[in-house]
């Protein structure tokens, strides 16, 4: 929930704008982490868009 509350801030913010899920979810880990090989994401790589 927080990674989608985070990406619906991008989104609003620019017209026309996608944001990627994984970065977004990256740099949270990043934040939250060590070192980045304490984890791994692995998955298709999703997109959001702005809906009008």
């Amino acid at each position: 929930m927080l990674t989608l509350a985070c990406v619906q801030t991008l989104l609003i913010g620019a017209a026309n704008a996608s944001v990627g899920i994984f970065s977004t979810k990256r740099d949270e880990l990043d934040a939250q982490t060590l070192h980045a090989g304490q984890y791994q994401i692995v998955g298709a790589v999703a997109r959001l868009t702005t809906v009008a």
